[in-house]
């Protein structure tokens, strides 16, 4: 009987630990977020005031607002990253490397970072919240 015990309590700890997340490390993620705020406000200058078009969404997005300094970008391995134009507004998403978790959304319009999805439990999709349309008007 102890012997059934002991491999249920075995058994509950490791796929406990299997199943558990690691959780993204605080200050690597405070610092992500002001890179972030400033790629942000990057992008938002660029559909403020370049000639963006309306579709020009994500890695080409990203690549045209900081086409005068893609240094912006690097500190951003391996995580993904999604650009969102909308409205003349725009917002930047930086989500797990798999791309499947959102970590953290900034509007380049607010003065702070806007959601640090990496606080959340569980992590939400690698999706874009911000209704920009409120956000930034």
């Amino acid at each position: 009987m102890k012997k059934i015990v002991s491999l249920s309590i075995i058994a509950l700890f490791v796929s406990g630990c299997h199943f558990a997340r690691k959780t993204p490390d605080s200050d690597e993620m405070f610092t992500k977020a002001a890179a972030l705020k400033r790629l942000a406000a990057t992008v938002e200058s660029a559909v403020q005031y370049g000639d963006v078009p309306p579709q020009l969404q994500n890695a080409e997005l990203l690549a045209l607002a900081t086409e005068h300094n893609p240094k912006l970008l690097d500190g951003f391995a391996p995580y993904t990253l999604k650009a969102k134009n909308s409205n003349k507004h725009s917002s930047v998403l930086m989500c797990d490397p798999e791309g499947k978790h959102a970590l953290i959304e900034d509007s380049g319009c607010t003065g702070q970072v806007d959601v640090l999805h990496w606080q959340q439990a569980p992590l939400p999709p690698c999706e874009f919240t911000l209704q920009l349309e409120s956000v930034c008007d």
